[in-house]
């Protein structure tokens, strides 16, 4: 006895095309949440390249600033410049400090003078000489430390608790000014960014400390 032989069963051309939209829809959702999902994490990312960037800008400065002393220098013409230096201008401050680390214990002084400016790529520049003294022929070293800077702005706290944007002040007698006295009592910097908006930060400064 034979069975009767069944018919295949197959897709339609409409089942197929059916199945084949809803698959492309399927892939472009799909494919735009992993979109999304990879330029949040890019976005994440960035943002954390930053935070780290000004994290470790301000912990730079706020290093040089606790390690200030009273120690004035002479410039590559001679001039002699106070202990610490902040005026309107191109030079956001200038300073003098110690603590330059010598792990190899070569003979040279652990001081050096340091200075920050804002330069017109509105890049935040440190620069360091590796001597307080200069001769013609010095060269300072230029580290960037924070980019897109749009402005920056220092207040100087002196030991009356005032506020000045000038040091040292046109009232200070450098001569009879005691020697702690040379360096303020704080510092106060805004730094705004073109991504972050304003930061600020109090930095106190050691008292009594000298070359």
């Amino acid at each position: 006895m034979h069975l009767p032989a069944t018919k295949n069963q197959g897709f339609t051309l409409i089942e197929i095309l059916v199945a084949m939209g809803i698959f492309a829809i399927m892939a472009t959702i799909a494919y735009g949440g992993l979109h999304e999902i990879l330029n949040t994490s890019k976005r994440l990312e960035e943002q954390a390249t930053r935070m780290g960037e000004v994290q470790k800008a301000f912990l730079l400065i706020e290093r040089d600033l606790q390690q200030v002393l009273s120690r004035s220098v002479r410039d590559a013409y001679g001039t002699v410049k106070p202990a610490f230096l902040r005026e309107e201008g191109l030079v956001l401050m200038e300073f003098s400090r110690a603590g330059w680390s010598n792990p190899l214990d070569r003979p040279r002084s652990n001081l050096q003078r340091i200075q920050y400016t804002l330069d017109e790529d509105h890049q935040l520049i440190r620069h360091v000489w590796w001597v307080l003294d200069q001769a013609q022929d010095s060269v300072p070293y230029e580290q960037p430390i924070m980019k897109s800077v749009t402005s920056v702005e220092i207040r100087i706290l002196d030991w009356k608790d005032q506020w000045t944007t000038d040091w040292p002040t046109s009232t200070m007698n450098l001569e009879g000014q005691a020697l702690p006295k040379l360096i303020p009592k704080a510092v106060e910097i805004t730094v705004e960014t073109e991504d972050m908006g304003k930061i600020r930060r109090l930095i106190p400064l050691p008292r009594g400390v000298t070359s």
